[in-house]
């Protein structure tokens, strides 16, 4: 989903990235690998952003 919403140009490039960062570090905790607090806190600092821009790319279109 991330890829279609980057190549449909409704995200840009520093977007995406935020967010595939975010998911790997969250895939990592998820399937019980060690992640740095640093990690973990800048996905924490990320999240609301990438609900609500998400959020706000649903109710547009």
């Amino acid at each position: 989903m991330l890829n279609d919403l980057n190549s449909l140009q409704l995200i840009d490039e520093k977007f995406f990235e935020l967010t595939k960062w975010v998911l790997s570090t969250c895939n990592s905790s998820i399937h019980g690998k060690l992640t740095r607090k640093k990690q973990r806190d800048f996905a924490l600092e990320n999240s609301e952003l990438i609900y609500d821009t998400l959020t706000k790319i649903i109710n547009e279109n």
